[in-house]
């Protein structure tokens, strides 16, 4: 898991850049979201149904603009592995000037996997793209 204190100073900041792994696309985003949550599951027993909960689960959502090369990264990171498994990459994210001050910057660094993304209509004739990262790894 990555530290929310670090990630909420991040995606707070008026810029925020996301690297797909080492040297790959740098992505300028908005609307930048972390999300906690548990998956449940349900066990039927004689004496009725009983939720359990596992571990806790890091997600962060943004988008950006649609390009081709970003395009390329999101397609080759969601393909299933020959062990049905998502692929994990190293994501960097960066805060841009957080306190306003020029290299006042602070850098997350993450594994997760591409969980799924969704091409948005152009808006002011820019195409966007949602994306959903899943945070693997670290203490739960």
């Amino acid at each position: 898991m990555v530290a929310i204190g670090s990630t909420t100073k991040i995606i707070n900041s008026s810029r925020v850049k996301i690297e797909a792994g080492t040297g790959n696309e740098v992505i300028l985003t908005t609307d930048v979201k972390v999300r906690l949550t548990r998956i449940a599951d349900r066990i039927n027993t004689r004496a009725g149904a009983i939720d359990t909960f596992r571990w806790k689960l890091q997600e962060i959502e943004f988008t950006a603009a649609l390009t081709k090369d970003l395009l390329a990264v999101l397609d080759t990171d969601s393909t299933i592995t020959a062990a049905s498994a998502l692929p994990t990459k190293a994501w960097v994210i960066t805060g841009v000037n957080i306190s306003g001050v020029a290299g006042d910057n602070t850098v997350q660094t993450l594994t997760a996997s591409l969980l799924d993304h969704e091409e948005l209509a152009p808006e002011n004739g820019i195409a966007q793209v949602r994306v959903k990262l899943r945070v693997v790894g670290g203490a739960n």
